[in-house]
């Protein structure tokens, strides 16, 4: 029988190393109807993960 490999993991170039932020947006009325985090990763290098969003007439959370 073969001997297992042991899992290697790689590690990245300090320039490609990621930075985890959690952030919250509140948008103004004008903002709501507009794609903010779709411009916002076509001007910046981010993921985005969207885990809640709640939106009315007055404010965008």
């Amino acid at each position: 029988m073969a001997a297992k490999k042991k899992a290697v993991r790689k590690t990245r170039p300090a320039a490609v190393a990621r930075k985890i932020a959690r952030l919250w947006l509140m948008l103004p009325p004008r903002l709501i109807t507009k794609p903010v985090v779709w411009e916002l990763s076509q001007k910046f290098p981010v993921i985005t993960n969207v885990r809640q969003a709640s939106v009315t007439d007055e404010i965008g959370l």
